[in-house]
């Protein structure tokens, strides 16, 4: 069945499938054009507006989220959809948040970012400079989580707890669900850029974020 021009004139597309977009080295996904937009518009620190997001991926990617007949109209509802994709497990938990809310960047969306900036023209933007509270923020986390005995044992090999995992992010056994990997995420964020603190931050998310095996120690932690 076929749509009248009315039709066609009165809204957006229905994101049927995803396009991709040609760049140096493959396709780039809708998904990734989205997250790029938030991360681009400083989504690592802040929620970031579905507007302002809509007008940094049409930057991105000319012409992938217009509407059919009027090429200039951005479709703010087809960006939705991709920013929604990108909240879904089964595409990395790259965001959080919501249309009312904004959208940031989750740790693995930080990731995805770094990776796939300079492969969009016109994503290798300077980046936002850090401000003197985000510089103080780090340099705080750097000392607290290198004084942790975690951090110790990590650098000599031995078996860490799950609790002393959770002592990284600050966590307790009832902090569970979305807001334990929104905390995770928080502490991550800081270090995705730093390699070896990267790397630790990984092994201590996935015990962490693990459940607590019933009738141990670390599952009958006390307050």
């Amino acid at each position: 069945m076929t749509a009248t021009d009315s039709d066609k004139d009165a809204g957006p597309p229905a994101p049927i499938r995803e396009r991709q977009a040609e760049s140096g080295e493959g396709t780039i996904s809708n998904v990734e054009v989205v997250v790029l937009a938030v991360a681009l518009l400083g989504g690592a620190e802040k929620p970031v507006d579905t507007e302002d997001v809509a007008v940094r991926a049409n930057k991105l990617a000319p012409g992938r989220f217009v509407w059919r007949r009027h090429r200039a109209q951005i479709s703010i509802e087809l960006v939705r959809v991709y920013l929604s994709d990108a909240k879904k497990q089964k595409n990395g938990r790259l965001l959080a948040g919501d249309g009312t809310q904004g959208w940031q960047l989750t740790s693995a969306g930080l990731e995805l970012s770094l990776r796939v900036r300079e492969r969009i023209r016109g994503a290798a933007e300077p980046r936002q400079k850090t401000t003197r509270l985000e510089a103080r923020r780090r340099r705080a986390e750097t000392d607290r989580i290198c004084g942790l005995p975690a951090w110790e044992k990590h650098l000599a090999g031995v078996q860490i707890s799950r609790r002393e995992s959770e002592a990284v992010f600050r966590l307790t056994r009832y902090v569970t669900g979305a807001r334990r990997k929104a905390l995770i995420d928080r502490v991550r964020l800081l270090f995705v850029q730093n390699p070896p603190l990267d790397s630790f931050l990984r092994e201590m998310a996935a015990l962490a974020a693990a459940p607590a095996p019933r009738g141990t120690d670390d599952d009958d932690q006390s307050t």
